[in-house]
């Protein structure tokens, strides 16, 4: 890890003048790598291709869709335990839209202009890896079915680092009006997200406390200063992101990432079952009767399925949510065999009792949309 040698404390002070001298940067400076800067444009670069190559890819910019956050990386329970724990990490770097992205990139380029010349590029980059997985992991404990994604946990973090060497030292950070407004916009973007119900809560406070912890670490390591000090607590900065990191799965039910794969497979024969109701209306019967017949057997399949998630080590929550799914699926496997009946026999008196089962179905089905 990079650290500050114990001959320039001064140097610490020199550093930071720096970079609170508004006029020493241009935006071309704020833009390009240069000695002793280039842990903040390459986060900002990596941002930027990433949100760029989404654009390309046909998301959109404005308020992208939620599959295509979770297809290119974005931290959602069923997925994050399920696929891999990369998305802890790619997460940060998918936006929910240009605002979001625009709001994180300024405040990112003025933490980081203020953090690099004191924290250094390596400690820096190795802060912003911590709270970014600090952030994530927090909000994949805190939340079930919360999609998340943006770096504000991290930049949150980066407030707090702020923060602790401000009061920790307060001669090596002056506070310019420039950094008054990405406080503003930090918050101030938080506050809005939160009124639309989109904020995640605990990626930030989680970012913010580690950020205040991993500052408090910094400005005790650079009193009485030594290499062996400042080495041990960034170590000891990784061991409290990994111990949370076990608490969070520790804390997590044990099958609940196989749990969210067998709810793919129902929701893939459920799509499959339905496609009966694709067909024209001129389809010939046997053509019609062959398709209600692959479907029960999906109908079957999913009831099969939904049984062994009974099985599972999962939360109440969970389980009194099968109950619905298992319903509704039951409600669906005997209105198949009535059509299927109907379609036998060729005739139209199972139309009544059909019609039943079909609003049956469609109050189970907003049963489990209102399901929290």
């Amino acid at each position: 890890m990079e650290h500050i040698n114990s001959t320039d404390e001064d140097q610490l002070h020199e550093s930071s003048s720096k970079a609170n001298d508004t006029t020493a940067f241009t935006i071309q400076n704020l833009l390009t790598p240069s000695k002793g800067y280039y842990a903040t444009p390459i986060l900002l670069f990596l941002n930027v291709i990433i949100f760029a190559v989404m654009a390309l890819n046909n998301v959109d910019i404005i308020e992208p869709e939620k599959k295509d956050l979770i297809d290119w990386g974005a931290n959602f329970r069923p997925f994050t335990l399920n696929e891999g724990l990369w998305r802890l990490v790619s997460s940060s770097f998918v936006h929910n839209g240009l605002l979001q992205f625009l709001c994180n990139m300024f405040v990112l380029i003025s933490f980081g202009r203020v953090l690099e010349p004191l924290l250094g590029t390596v400690r820096l980059l190795y802060f912003f890896l911590l709270l970014t997985i600090l952030s994530a992991g927090a909000s994949l404990w805190y939340y079930t079915s919360f999609l998340s994604v943006g770096n504000s946990g991290a930049l949150f973090g980066m407030l707090g680092i702020i923060i602790t060497v401000y009061f920790g030292r307060n001669e090596t950070i002056s506070l310019k009006k420039e950094l008054w407004i990405a406080v503003a916009v930090l918050i101030g973007f938080y506050v809005f997200y939160s009124i639309k119900g989109l904020s995640d809560n605990a990626a930030n406070f989680s970012g913010l406390g580690g950020g205040l912890v991993f500052g408090s670490f910094f400005v005790l390591s650079t009193k009485n200063y030594s290499s062996a000090k400042s080495l041990s607590y960034q170590f000891l900065s990784m061991l409290l992101v990994l111990g949370f990191l076990i608490f969070v799965f520790q804390s997590i039910p044990s099958d609940l990432g196989k749990y969210f794969s067998k709810m793919e497979i129902i929701t893939k024969a459920e799509t499959e079952a339905l496609e009966v109701y694709n067909l024209p209306q001129n389809t010939d019967n046997n053509i019609y009767l062959n398709e209600v017949q692959k479907g029960m057997e999906k109908w079957v399949q999913c009831e099969r399925v939904i049984e062994e998630c009974n099985q599972l080590n999962i939360t109440d929550k969970y389980k009194s949510k099968n109950k619905l799914v298992a319903k509704y699926i039951q409600l669906r496997k005997e209105s198949y065999e009535l059509i299927l009946r109907a379609l036998q026999e060729n005739s139209n008196k199972y139309n009544n009792e059909i019609q039943q089962y079909n609003d049956r179905i469609l109050q189970a089905m907003k049963e489990i949309e209102n399901f929290k």
